[in-house]
């Protein structure tokens, strides 16, 4: 029992090398076509001597076709514009509408600023065959595009290596499975309940990431921001008016006058701070004049 417990584990370590090994040789090389006795065995009639050449050519090209439809690319577009437009809540209102018509949905909507300077933001995801229809649509609403960003997310590599991925894992599931019908020791299907826990979690995550990559692909996204110019409005110079000439010298006047009282308000307040010291000054400077003043002589 303990050798077929390492025969197993030995199994499982050997079985996804082979599947990778197998994965790539199924997917490059294709099926060698059967002997005239093998195919007559298979219920297949036999083919003139002269059309002989001509039949593997024509499988070739049918075996190519599917090869083909395989590596059809998958590339996630997105894009970023900003866009000024006149009215920004009606051409909020129009891009909706672009996004229903060309089989989409809008996936976020952000608005901000006053009637003046107001500014919205949106998120919409268009399928991909509409995604240059969609953009020139929303570039009509515009008085001019500010800015404009396209990118492209080239996945194709990732995703055949999701796929090959999963072939290997089923087929390690599919042998796991089979151990587990046979296996007859406790610690035997503990040991493989593990691992095939571990191959379906993993079978899990890339089939997600696969679906991902499926629905990204799929649907490309676009975010427009639509910002409408400051409304900007002229006023005429106004002429000489004495009146108003006036009522500004008098305000000037007033100002003034205000200035004057707050000084000495200021200056009352603080005057046990600045008036002893100007008093003891002023007490100083007349004792140093008499002391430099030298008495008057008397006259004979």
């Amino acid at each position: 029992m303990q050798r077929l417990g390492l025969s197993i584990l030995m199994l499982l370590t050997l079985l996804t090398a082979c599947g990778s090994a197998a994965s790539r040789t199924g997917s490059s090389a294709p099926e060698a076509p059967l002997p005239a006795a093998r195919q007559s065995e298979a219920g297949a009639e036999p083919q003139p001597a002269g059309e002989s050449g001509a039949q593997p050519a024509a499988d070739h090209l049918s075996a190519a076709q599917p090869n083909a439809a395989q590596t059809q690319r998958l590339v996630i577009q997105t894009a970023d514009v900003s866009l000024l437009v006149a009215d920004v809540v009606q051409a909020e209102a129009q891009a909706r509408q672009i996004a229903t018509r060309f089989g989409g949905y809008v996936l976020g909507l952000q608005t901000s600023g006053d009637d003046e300077n107001r500014q919205t933001t949106i998120t919409m995801r268009v399928p991909a065959q509409q995604f240059d229809a969609t953009l020139n649509a929303l570039y009509g609403l515009a008085q001019r595009v500010e800015s404009s960003r396209i990118e492209g997310q080239d996945v194709t590599e990732e995703f055949v290596d999701l796929e090959s991925r999963k072939r290997n894992l089923e087929a390690v599931e599919a042998r796991l499975l089979q151990f587990l019908n046979q296996a007859q020791r406790v610690q035997d299907l503990l040991e493989i309940n593990q691992r095939l826990a571990e191959v379906q979690g993993q079978l899990e995550e890339i089939e997600g990431r696969m679906r991902y990559l499926r629905e990204s692909a799929a649907y490309s996204t676009i975010t427009a921001r639509l910002v409408q110019p400051p409304m900007v409005s002229a006023r005429p110079e106004p002429g000489w008016s004495p009146l108003r000439t006036a009522a500004q010298a008098t305000s000037a006047l007033l100002s003034f006058a205000q200035m004057l009282a707050d000084v000495l308000i200021v200056l009352t307040i603080w005057a046990p701070v600045w008036l002893l010291p100007l008093l003891l000054l002023r007490w100083l400077l007349r004792r140093t004049r008499r002391v430099s003043v030298p008495p008057s002589q008397p006259t004979t």
